[in-house]
This record gives structure tokens, C-alpha cells and sequence, in this order.
């Protein structure tokens, strides 16, 4: 018992850490494959709903299933309203959705099947609007607002000042500099100003450990926080860094409780890509070739999306 072993016991601690947040994803692929049912990748269920509309519709059943089906996608949507506008605090919240998102994969299921039990199909369907309605209170509407992408991306380089310059870290904005064209924005203010510091809380943790990984590097610390208007199908906010970089699938970097940081919940992408998806934009992962993004940021890149209109 002295600090040599203490420390071997931190350092094997620390390796089982890491495996177990770099297993998770494992872990649902053979789930998924063990029990039979598709494993979902995409939070929401705007399209699993489509899905489930188009093979009742086939099955002559939509009549039926469909003020059902109706009032799922209504009070989920509720459900989650209410938690992105109370914020990190509600967050638990996103255990139910499991529980929704996994009656749908059971859902399908059944509807795949050759011959189908009509009054099970019935039941299952009940059942989820049942769990939500459980779950689902009263809900408050977030206050949306018209900005410029300018401003809220310079609130949020405000917000962070003290730790750009606590860690060193080079912040380059041309929007703010008016190098970029800036647009307009219609939404939930507070919501997009947390999912922008979600976004760049990440980038600050990732630049300083690739920095204390390569110690001896002579290249600044940096972040890059801009717009884009050309690259996508609609404006963009693009964060970039000369951090790591993702190390996990794009597709398992929107799902909750997908982290490679220690202590990390894995909630904050989930978040943000939630805050997106309700005004009708999106959260992708881009590379340097795939937007005007300078190459010497070659970590991580998130582009958020708004709708044209």
C-alpha cells in the first residue's frame, strides 16, 4: 500500500473507464442482433413514424392505427419540447424515449412478420401511448426568437472568453469580423445558445488533451466558429477545432450516453441535435472537403443547420 500502487490502481481503473464508454455501442449491435429488432440510429421519431404509416397503409390498417399513431408522435414531441426547454437539469427525461424508441423497434417487428396478430399489434400500440402519456406533463414553450447568426455565436464566444484565454486557445471568428456573410435566425434563443456551448465546450476539452498528448507541439490551441452558407441545404454554423477529432461512428455520435470523456454523460450532442431537429434543422459531422473550412483545423467539425426558411 504506497503511491506506486495506488497509482497502478488508478491507471487500471482508468482502463476499464475507457472500455466500458468506447463498449456501449458494441454492447447495441448485439442487442440488436440477439433479439431480432433493427437497432435505431436516428433520435426522433418523425422518420420511424413514416415508416410505420407507410407498412400499415400497405396492410390496409392505417385507417385504423393511425389517430393512434397521431397521438404518440404528438406527445412525444411534448415530451420533448419539455425537456429541451428546461434544459440539462431535465435530461433524465431521455430514459423514456429509450422506452418509446424501443416499443417501436417492436412494433416493426410485428409488422414484418407474415402473419401478424391483429389484437397484439393493438395492444403494443396502446401500450406506448400509455408509457408516454406516464411521463408526459404540462408543457412550456420556449420563448423563439429573430436574431443573426452573428450575434448568437458572439454571445457564446462571450460566455467562453475567460476560458479561451485561461487554456490559451487561438478562437478565430470571421463572422464576427464581417469576412463571412451572416443570416437570419428564427427559434428558441436559449436553446441554440446551449447548443452552440455544448458544441464548443466539447472543442475546448479535446484541443487541450490532444495538446497535453503532443506537449511538444509548436501549433496553437484552436477553435473555429463560423458561417456557411453554400455548403448545405441551408445556412450553417460550423465549429471546428485542431483537437482529436471524433473517434466514434457519426452515426453514434448523436445517441445519449455516447462519450469518450471521462466523467462525461454523453448527453450534450444528444441535446443539441434535439434542440435542431425541433425547428426543423440538423446536426451533421462534415469534413474539411466537405465545407470552407480551413485544413490546419483538422480535429473535429459540427455543422448546425437551420431550415431556408
Amino acid at each position: 500500500e504506497n503511491d506506486t500502487f495506488r497509482l497502478f490502481v488508478s491507471i487500471i481503473q482508468e482502463v476499464f473507464s475507457y472500455f466500458e464508454r468506447i463498449a456501449i455501442s458494441d454492447r447495441d449491435k448485439i442487442e440488436s442482433f440477439t433479439s431480432c429488432t433493427p437497432n435505431i440510429k436516428k433520435i426522433g421519431l418523425s422518420d420511424t413514424i413514416k415508416e410505420l404509416d407507410s407498412k400499415l397503409t400497405q396492410k390496409g390498417l392505417i385507417d385504423e392505427f393511425n389517430p393512434l399513431l397521431k397521438k404518440v408522435e404528438k406527445d412525444y414531441n411534448e415530451m420533448r419540447d419539455l425537456m429541451l426547454n428546461s434544459g440539462m437539469s431535465g435530461l433524465n427525461l431521455s430514459l423514456v424515449f429509450h422506452e418509446v424508441e424501443r416499443e417501436i423497434r417492436f412494433i416493426n417487428v410485428s409488422l414484418n412478420e407474415s402473419e401478424y396478430d391483429k389484437t397484439r399489434l393493438k395492444q403494443q400500440i396502446k401500450s406506448l401511448v400509455h408509457l408516454i402519456e406516464n411521463f408526459a406533463p404540462i408543457v412550456k414553450q420556449n420563448k423563439k426568437i429573430r436574431t443573426s447568426a452573428s450575434k448568437i455565436i458572439e454571445r457564446a464566444v462571450q460566455i467562453h472568453s475567460s476560458r479561451f484565454r485561461y487554456h490559451n486557445i487561438v478562437c478565430s471568428t470571421p463572422i464576427l469580423t464581417k469576412e463571412s456573410d451572416d443570416f437570419e435566425i428564427n427559434g428558441p434563443g436559449n436553446l441554440l445558445l446551449s447548443t452552440i456551448s455544448n458544441i464548443i465546450d466539447n472543442a475546448i476539452y479535446w484541443v487541450c488533451i490532444k495538446d497535453e498528448k503532443d506537449s511538444e507541439s509548436k501549433i496553437p490551441k484552436a477553435i473555429y466558429i463560423n458561417s456557411d452558407i453554400k455548403s448545405f441545404d441551408g445556412p450553417a454554423i460550423i465549429i471546428a477545432d485542431n483537437g482529436e477529432g471524433f473517434k466514434m461512428d457519426v452515426d453514434e455520435l448523436v445517441q445519449p450516453y455516447r462519450t469518450l470523456k471521462p466523467g462525461g454523460m454523453g448527453l450534450g450532442l444528444y441535446f443539441s441535435n434535439l434542440v435542431m431537429e425541433t425547428i426543423g434543422g440538423k446536426l451533421i459531422f462534415p469534413s474539411n472537403n466537405d465545407c470552407a473550412v480551413p485544413d490546419i483545423y483538422s480535429g473535429a467539425i459540427v455543422a448546425i443547420i437551420f431550415s431556408k426558411n
